[in-house]
């Protein structure tokens, strides 16, 4: 009779206990209750809440058996450009001390297309209808009713906007105090918002004034300019006007029309440029290095619309246009250094000083962004407001032209 070998079971049963403790620990993420009776305005649930990611193509109703949550929010800032064409998923408790019904919003933060959300019962997950508050930015936010003394654990599937600043800032907000909610959101950014209204004034008078020089001596050049101040006032407008608005216009212009109103208004810079400095005659190399800044732009432009609607490879598309942003900052310094050799040169030696602050600021700005310089107090914390001194700096210096 041969003897019992019970090691050679061994490598099995580790990988059983592994696969065990892994989902015991799934099962072990424990988030405290949330009591929404006690909710008198708003209410972070930032720490009060479990995350998961899933894909786009995945329903949590079939997955959430299996899914790996992890506490709290993953992320502390922007959420990486990998995951934002994936679907974040939300599992919170709610629960009812009250004798009566008790309704709170749902709102998991700005940059969200939908949010779905499910209760769990004995059955599994079950939708709850979708209601939206009475206001015109009501994207996202979701009405949450509980009876009196009950409880339940809520999971809120969400789609995120393709831009590269989403972040995940749960709240629940009382039913009757929404419109206050969002007014006090809006008013926390009035002030660099006044500041963008005043530079979109400011560049719609170079738009007069650069048609009143076209009328008066028949320079087409000033049209480019117009064109460019026309791009960029039109962005930095509209960026202003729609600033922490949970509306599809809103999210329309943040993740895809922004950057392109940017790079059209760039090319009409480089027009201008190559029409004012005349430089097909007396700067050959200014002219291929604008008519290269001219092609990038335009093929920048088209890969970006074409990954934004036809691809979910957001990384690539982020890529791209951080990389176009890079490469217009170094065409800036190639100028900066082009002009220094021809400093005899008067309208190169005015053009060269806006340039110049416009590329400090474009750098200011675009740190701002990657370093995540919203620590700063008012107005320095503000990327847009670094790039709008940078563009009135290089108008002044045409004005000196």
């Amino acid at each position: 009779m041969r003897k019992f070998s019970g090691y050679k079971f061994l490598p099995a049963l580790i990988f059983f206990l592994v696969c065990s403790s892994k989902l015991a620990a799934q099962d072990t993420i424990i988030t405290p209750s949330i009591d929404i009776s006690k909710i008198t305005y708003a209410r972070s649930i930032y720490g009060l809440s479990a995350s998961a990611f899933i894909n786009n193509n995945q329903s949590i109703e079939q997955l959430y058996p299996t899914l790996r949550f992890q506490k709290g929010i993953q992320f502390d800032g922007n959420i990486p450009p990998k995951y934002v064409t994936r679907k974040p998923v939300l599992r919170f408790t709610v629960t009812n001390s009250s004798d009566s019904t008790v309704e709170v919003w749902f709102f998991p933060g700005f940059y969200y297309w939908n949010s779905t959300l499910y209760r769990k019962d004995a059955d599994g997950l079950k939708k709850i209808p979708d209601q939206r508050p009475g206001i015109n930015d009501n994207l996202s936010y979701c009405l949450i009713s509980l009876q009196p003394h009950d409880s339940t654990t809520i999971f809120a599937e969400l789609s995120l906007v393709k831009t590269y600043i989403n972040t995940m800032r749960p709240r629940l907000i009382h039913k009757l105090r929404i419109k206050s909610f969002v007014s006090d959101l809006q008013m926390d950014h009035l002030q660099p918002n006044m500041v963008t209204f005043l530079f979109s004034g400011l560049l719609l008078m170079m738009i007069l004034f650069s048609i009143a020089n076209y009328v008066q001596g028949g320079n087409k050049e000033f049209l480019y300019y117009s064109g460019y101040a026309l791009f960029l006032g039109g962005m930095l407008f509209t960026k202003a006007l729609y600033d922490f608005r949970s509306n599809p216009v809103s999210y329309f212009l943040e993740s895809y029309l922004d950057f392109i109103m940017q790079g059209i208004g760039i090319m009409f810079y480089m027009v201008f440029m190559q029409v004012f400095l005349q430089t097909k005659q007396n700067h050959r190399f200014l002219h291929r290095l604008y008519n290269f800044g001219i092609v990038m732009l335009l093929l920048s432009l088209l890969a970006f619309s074409y990954l934004h609607y036809f691809s979910d490879n957001f990384s690539l598309q982020n890529l791209i246009e951080n990389l176009t942003k890079f490469l217009l900052l170094g065409m800036t310094i190639v100028f900066l250094v082009y002009g220094l050799r021809h400093w005899n040169d008067k309208l190169l030696r005015y053009l060269f000083w806006g340039n110049f602050c416009l590329f400090l600021f474009s750098m200011l700005s675009l740190m701002s962004l990657i370093l995540d310089m919203r620590i700063l107090p008012g107005l320095l914390g503000s990327s847009l407001f670094h790039y709008e001194i940078g563009i009135f700096s290089n108008w002044c210096s045409s004005l000196s032209d």
